[in-house]
């Protein structure tokens, strides 16, 4: 009987060795996501800052390609009621 008691222990021993490599590695993983997460918001805060960069440098060149040709389309009509003025008088 005293060997099974003494192996029954030993079991426990092993179980609980097994479970704590266990714990600790589910630990681990959980630290190594952490880091991983950190590192990608890291990244996507960073592309985010780039990317409204971009936009916002499309939309200066949009706004500006929008007065030129407002202001060409304002010159022409004017060109336009100056002949007929003339025509007119």
């Amino acid at each position: 009987m005293d060997k099974k008691e003494g192996r029954g222990l030993e079991d426990k021993e092993i179980l609980a060795r097994n479970f704590d490599r266990e714990y600790l590695h589910s630990i681990s993983r959980i630290g190594d996501r952490l880091k991983v997460l950190t590192r990608d918001l890291k990244n996507t805060r960073e592309d985010m800052v780039r990317d409204l960069t971009d936009m916002e440098e499309d939309v200066q060149m949009l706004s500006g390609a929008f007065d030129s040709l407002f202001r060409d389309h304002l010159n022409k009509v004017h060109d336009i009621n100056k002949v007929h003025r003339v025509e007119e008088i």
